[in-house]
């Protein structure tokens, strides 16, 4: 094999595992912000339920939009990290198949086993069940992406903040966490 060719497929290579990382990058930055979002959330709906309790007016009705948002952030949460476990994945099989085979006589390198009595990794975490209030009918089943629905927009047509990695439609132009400009 030539200079050139090997370059080149080297080349392919790094710009495959860059974009993958970038992308992944992306996601983490994301489920940080989430985090953080829970987290204030989370200290948002102990103090006002503290609040109404000491008020004696304490009514789950009351704290059930945090509960609903927190809920959302935690789906968005495993979501992404189950899309980072496939980019990880697609990774290492591009990896493994670009890479250069063996020259004939040479083993190449042995597979890892995995030990007896352990059970072997599983692709991603299992999806969540959408929890259901009491008196209120179940939520129709959401197909993530679907942007036919009033609110809702496909991966493509998303926009991350640089800053913070809060998510937008397309058309937003600032954060409204943060106020970076998105485009």
């Amino acid at each position: 094999m030539g200079f050139k060719e090997d370059f080149s497929r080297q080349m392919t290579r790094f710009g495959k595992n860059t974009s993958a990382f970038v992308k992944e990058s992306r996601l983490r930055t994301v489920n940080s912000g989430l985090e953080a979002d829970m987290k204030s959330l989370y200290r948002t709906v102990g103090e006002t339920a503290y609040c109404l309790w000491k008020e004696g007016k304490l009514e789950a009705d009351q704290l059930k939009p945090y509960f609903t948002e927190i809920y959302e952030k935690e789906a968005q949460v495993l979501e992404n990290k189950e899309l980072i476990c496939r980019i990880q994945q697609k990774s290492q099989e591009e990896t493994a198949a670009t890479a250069e085979p063996a020259p004939v006589g040479e083993p190449g390198p042995e597979p890892k086993p995995i030990p007896a009595g352990e059970p072997k990794p599983e692709p991603g975490p299992e999806p969540r069940p959408t929890p259901v209030f009491a008196g209120e009918p179940g939520p129709e089943p959401r197909v993530p992406g679907n942007a036919g629905e009033v609110g809702e927009w496909s991966s493509l047509e998303r926009i991350y903040c640089p800053n913070c990695g809060r998510e937008y439609p397309l058309t937003a132009n600032y954060c409204r966490k943060c106020g970076t400009k998105l485009h």
